[in-house]
């Protein structure tokens, strides 16, 4: 009935016939951990998060030892934004999943999810002892030493990602996070590639743009720069600290009329 449940949900998308199957195998045997747990998932799937909750409850009840029972508490728990018991949901499922390296990225997810990068990094570096092949550590890493201020270290991972990285699995927030990296180790001619990368596949990120047109003027390259200011206002997009920093291009290319212009916006929109 379990497997029967699982291909209704997971192969045919249909949730009222998987729990069916999911209450039968539970009326077979009372105390089927799993049989509860897969019950408590579809509520998740479903976004009933209280009766996720009550359910995975009941898991622990039937056997407190039931690793993924933790898992689940831990991943609903960040979800709700109760970080303190999220994380300890998930300590408990890592000491009972003891030896498994792939409970410990689960883990980690978890403390970057909540934002906890040092102890995410300390995570990392013994689940990298023993798998170098996953390349999904190297993208954890270099997202947890920027957020951190290791930029140098960020740096190595980044690139590391990237190298064995297929183009399929590249997502925008490692562009990003690459660009950032590559501008926080004063290598902005290589940061702006990246970082307007990372704004074409995602554009609902507008900061990206600022953020590459800032590289550019870092190294002198005020025209392309306004290019980008420019783009920013035609999507409209543009904050005040992109008029304010505009104004500043066009002082670099003594375009004096436009400073003045730009600078008078800049300042209707911020008059304090």
């Amino acid at each position: 009935y379990i497997v029967r449940g699982d291909a209704y949900i997971f192969m045919l998308n249909d949730g009222s016939k998987a729990i069916s199957n999911y209450n039968n195998a539970q009326l077979l045997n009372p105390k089927s951990s799993f049989a509860k747990l897969r019950v408590g998932q579809l509520w998740m799937r479903a976004r009933n998060y209280p009766d996720a909750l009550t359910t995975y409850r009941e898991v622990v009840r039937i056997d407190s030892t039931f690793a993924p029972a933790y898992r689940e508490l831990g991943y609903l728990y960040s979800r709700a934004n109760r970080n303190d018991e999220a994380q300890s949901n998930y300590i408990k499922f890592l000491m009972l999943s003891a030896g498994n390296t792939t409970a410990r990225k689960q883990y980690v997810n978890t403390l970057i999810e909540l934002k906890k990068y040092p102890e995410a990094i300390k995570e990392l570096e013994d689940v990298i002892k023993v798998d170098t092949m996953d390349n999904d550590v190297n993208r954890a890493l270099a997202y947890c030493y920027y957020e951190t201020g290791q930029y140098d270290k960020g740096l190595v991972y980044s690139r590391k990602f990237f190298a064995k990285a297929s183009p399929d699995k590249i997502r925008a927030t490692d562009y990003s996070y690459y660009g950032r990296l590559l501008a926080k180790n004063k290598l902005d001619s290589l940061a702006f590639d990246k970082l307007y990368k990372a704004f074409q596949m995602d554009t609902s990120k507008p900061e990206l743009l600022s953020e590459a047109a800032m590289s550019l003027n870092r190294i002198k390259k005020y025209d392309k720069a306004l290019e980008i200011y420019k783009l920013k206002i035609t999507l409209k997009k543009a904050n005040p600290g992109d008029y304010y920093n505009m104004g500043k291009v066009y002082y670099n290319l003594q375009q004096w009329g436009m400073v003045d212009t730009t600078l008078a916006y800049y300042s209707t929109l911020m008059p304090d």
